[in-house]
């Protein structure tokens, strides 16, 4: 028998916060890979959805820094972490967190092109 993949909590605000924002958001299923496929502004970026950091911060790492930031990430996370060759994938732990990343696509589309210089 094959149990549903459990979802963080805060993955739900996190994408409703995405959504209202203009982007077109998926949830992925699978051993390892990242929760989000993210489509914004013609760019398509993934996203890994970790709950907050605890009362007292500080990395909380499983087996060492991993490419794609500091969050807890189990055994196939690491996994597959490791053979990814694409972009380095954010980990987002609040709806803010998540926006930043429209933002940062926001302001790259506000940047003049080096054709144009």
């Amino acid at each position: 028998m094959k149990y549903a993949r459990m979802r963080d909590a805060n993955e739900r605000p996190i994408i409703e916060a995405l959504r209202a924002a203009g982007a077109f958001v998926t949830q992925l299923d699978g051993s390892g890979i990242p929760d989000l496929l993210i489509s914004y502004r013609d760019r398509m970026l993934l996203a890994e959805v970790k709950l907050p950091l605890g009362p007292k911060g500080g990395k909380q790492t499983r087996g060492g820094t991993h490419k794609g930031g500091n969050g807890v990430l189990t055994e196939a996370q690491v996994k597959w972490w490791a053979k990814w060759t694409g972009p380095e994938i954010p980990i987002v732990r609040t709806p803010d967190e998540a926006l930043a990343l429209l933002r940062a696509i926001d302001e790259q589309d506000r940047q003049p092109s080096a054709e144009g210089r």
